[in-house]
């Protein structure tokens, strides 16, 4: 391990902190990751994490102390750096003062992949908030969802807030990006139900089949879905709103949806 960095003007720490913008990640190739947790679900899912900034004093826990030991037996670079540079490299103190830097994962193409033959797979089209995304993304990994498949992605999957929310389960989760005309197409050939989800849905969520090939659909809290989930083959899903609320949270409304889909698989429609 390198001498405590103390200096803010560190070239490594200038390079790190330009990470907590898009632009920053962008140049680079490379994301931020807040928290001793994600950084081990990153490596675990062969991330390539280059640094690993370290900050004893910090340590809050013995859970702390024992991943730090584990960044040290799996051989992570380790860098340690005093409290004031940890206090501008994390995001706020809920790190443990951990924060890592690694390559930014690669994309993967939908055409990719082979589904499995049933399973529900969830569409976000546009969804603009990515602590919304990783939310989502920890959901969908936690109630049995096969895959996502972000369409006209508005918000960074990698971002320091998507990564946060998802407690690092975007590094291993199956995520896939396509159009939304591909993705049609997708389901068409591998024979999917596909249901978007609208406030004005036909259906009621209760009321589905989620058990076989199943796509649901969700979009932009602001926008909602583009006409190109309207279709005559293409049914509508809803929940019921019984207060003077029109709509939940894209996040809520999704793992709704999500753990009445296990429900169904675990115990039949």
């Amino acid at each position: 391990m390198d001498s405590t960095i103390s200096s803010l003007q560190n070239p490594r720490i200038r390079q790190a902190l330009r990470l907590r913008s898009k632009r920053g990640r962008q140049q680079q190739g490379k994301i931020i990751i807040d928290g001793g947790r994600e950084i081990l679900r990153a490596a675990d899912a062969q991330c390539q994490v280059t640094e690993v900034f370290l900050c004893p004093e910090w340590f809050a826990s013995e859970d702390a102390q024992q991943l730090s030991d584990e960044f040290n037996q799996r051989g992570l670079p380790i860098v340690q750096v005093s409290g004031t540079v940890m206090e501008r490299l994390a995001y706020g103190r809920r790190t443990d003062g951990m924060v890592a830097v690694a390559q930014a994962p690669q994309e993967i193409p939908l055409s990719q992949w082979s589904p499995p033959e049933s399973g529900l797979v969830a569409v976000l089209e546009a969804v603009e908030k990515p602590g919304n995304v990783g939310a989502l993304v920890r959901t969908a990994d936690a109630s049995g969802v096969s895959a996502l498949i972000l369409v006209d992605p508005a918000s960074d999957l990698f971002s320091p807030n998507a990564i946060r929310a998802s407690v690092g389960t975007v590094f291993s989760f199956p995520i896939f990006w396509a159009t939304a005309e591909l993705t049609l197409s997708w389901f068409s050939e591998n024979a999917f139900s596909v249901w978007p989800c609208r406030v004005d849905g036909e259906t009621d969520y209760r009321q589905v089949n989620w058990t076989g090939r199943s796509a649901l659909v969700l979009g932009s809290e602001s926008k909602g879905l583009t006409p190109r989930w309207n279709s005559e083959t293409i049914g509508s899903v809803c929940l019921p709103m019984l207060g003077i609320a029109d709509s939940l949270n894209v996040s809520t409304t999704g793992a709704i949806l999500f753990y009445e889909a296990l429900r169904q698989r675990q115990v039949g429609k």
